[in-house]
């Protein structure tokens, strides 16, 4: 949402084709639901300026789901931030930060909140 409009990116991904996304969160952006940083929104800050987290993954389910793209929801990882360096400890579903029932609140969090959603269709859990 930094460099391109969600619209265009909901767009682009149905033009190429694509019937199923896999839509990556963290445990803690579930739990703490931040405001999103105007620095990560260039792009959309007349649409998004001052929501939290998950008034852009609703945004951006929604907006994939009225072109009929599906939605696995992709617990990715612990922290929010990039991921995957050799010293990360976010190789598995819980971490010294995040522990596996703060993991689990996040998983039936957004279960819930989607589960009358018919475009998502999944959750990878890690």
């Amino acid at each position: 949402l930094e460099k391109w409009p969600l619209q265009v990116l909901a767009d682009r991904i149905a033009q190429l084709g694509f019937n199923c996304v896999r839509l990556p969160y963290s445990t803690q952006g579930v739990l703490e639901n931040p405001v999103v940083d105007n620095e990560a929104l260039k792009a959309n800050l007349l649409q998004f300026q001052g929501k939290r987290m998950l008034d852009l993954f609703d945004a951006t389910i929604d907006a994939l789901g009225k072109l009929g793209v599906m939605v696995i929801i992709n617990n990715h990882n612990s922290e929010s931030g990039w991921c995957c360096s050799a010293t990360s400890e976010e190789g598995i579903w819980y971490t010294s930060k995040y522990n596996e029932t703060q993991w689990i609140k996040s998983l039936t969090t957004l279960a819930k909140r989607y589960k009358d959603n018919r475009f998502v269709i999944g959750y990878d859990i890690r």
